[in-house]
């Protein structure tokens, strides 16, 4: 169910439209085009090194970029045409993809943080089976689960809200019949954030121990292999703080819907 008669656009004045309209187009375009440059640089370096973090990467930038693309090019739409104008089938398109490219993202970002573990701790695990085919089908899967979880509420009792401004809609999270889908929102996001977060803790103990042993043996180890271990911790920084940034944002989210349900 969506529900349009909370919002009336005419008491918006213009020019709070106007200013946010601003403001989210500015918002919208640098996400945009950020994340279309991430896709194509480390589609670019995929394609010349094939290394799997560089295809999570990838897939992760991808997933923002469509957000942008797909989702928030309608609110700013409707900031400029001053009111929501897709009608509900188009609230129920924005939350709902919103929801699905959102979450998709925060997964492959978790599933990052678990790769990053297996190639440092587990090496030779990692270099027998992490091929980039097996990645491949580890990102069906995830969106397979991903997809699953936003058809939640189409199987049930659930509504989706135009929110003010009246520009863009979202789950109603304080509504009861929204608390079954809000509690498997924020059990998902809590496992993953600290799933995330431990991965990384991992990570952070084996590359101290790891500069500790290269710092004893600097003078034996070979260029290639010092080129290798650099390599990887440059991947290994990106991807934490990616995976940092990622838990900064969601933490928020994950507590707000705990205070509304």
């Amino acid at each position: 169910m969506v529900m349009m008669n909370r919002c009336n656009s005419t008491d918006i004045s213009p020019q709070v439209l106007l200013e946010n309209g601003i403001i989210w187009t500015c918002i919208q375009q640098a996400i945009l085009w950020s994340n279309l440059i991430g896709c194509i640089l480390t589609w670019i370096s995929f394609r010349y090194r094939k290394r799997v973090p560089l295809l999570l990467l990838f897939s992760s930038c991808l997933c923002d970029t469509l957000v942008a693309l797909c989702t928030y090019s309608l609110s700013v739409a409707s900031y400029w045409l001053k009111g929501w104008a897709f009608g509900p089938f188009g609230c129920y398109y924005y939350a709902l993809s919103r929801y699905f490219f959102q979450n998709l993202s925060f997964h492959i970002i978790v599933a990052s943080s678990m790769e990053r573990v297996v190639s440092f701790v587990w090496p030779f695990v990692y270099d027998k089976h992490f091929a980039v085919t097996f990645v491949n089908k580890i990102l069906l899967a995830i969106t397979l689960y991903t997809g699953l979880m936003t058809l939640i509420p189409l199987f049930g009792a659930h509504s989706i809200q135009l929110r003010y401004p009246c520009t863009y809609c979202n789950f109603d999270w304080s509504a009861p019949k929204n608390h079954p889908f809000a509690w498997v929102t924020i059990i998902n996001n809590v496992v993953g954030v600290f799933t995330s977060v431990f991965c990384n803790f991992i990570v952070i103990v084996v590359l101290y121990r790891m500069a500790l042993k290269h710092h004893k043996n600097r003078h034996v180890m070979k260029n290639d292999n010092k080129r290798q271990i650099s390599e990887e911790k440059e991947m290994t920084f990106i991807l934490m703080l990616t995976s940092l940034a990622f838990c900064i944002s969601w933490v928020p989210h994950t507590v707000s819907r705990l205070f509304y349900t």
